[in-house]
């Protein structure tokens, strides 16, 4: 019997394919949890999600991590209240790994002279790769803590 992939292994997929960090991050969690026919649909809505909105806003690993989230604890018959309360203690973990949410923040080291980030710069996207593997490993620790 093949092993199934984690999640991580899942998300990873879609990053090495070239996938920004919202849709991997959704796209890996949704397939994961059986719900791989939802992918489609979150993917096209997912690009101009990654790299914080393209302005180095809000991480895209936030935005797909916590969009899968809210989908599969719905699905799950949890009430707003319930998910919400599940978000919180999402955005306190990745916080307290990464004290903020900004993309920008988040790989402040990879700016270029103006500004920007530079997407080829080394290291850089090595550490989008841990933004995004902790970001959907704590999504799916909420999913499971879930009866």
């Amino acid at each position: 019997m093949e092993r199934k992939q984690t999640v991580t292994e899942k998300s990873l997929e879609y990053w090495e394919k070239k996938a920004n960090c919202a849709r991997a991050s959704v796209c890996g969690i949704l397939t994961f949890n059986d719900k791989e026919s939802l992918c489609d649909p979150f993917y096209k809505a997912m690009l101009p999600m990654g790299g914080g909105f393209g302005e180095g806003l809000v991480c895209g690993a936030v935005t797909g991590s916590l969009a899968a989230l809210s989908l599969i604890l719905a699905e799950k018959g949890l009430e707003d209240k319930e998910i919400a309360k599940k978000v919180k203690i999402w955005k306190k973990d990745f916080k307290d790994k990464f004290e903020t949410f900004t993309c920008y923040e988040l790989i402040d080291e990879f700016r270029d002279e103006s500004g920007k980030i530079d997407l080829k710069m080394p290291g850089r996207r090595e550490k989008c790769t841990e933004i995004v593997i902790s970001g959907v490993t704590s999504t799916q620790q909420i999913i499971n803590s879930i009866k």
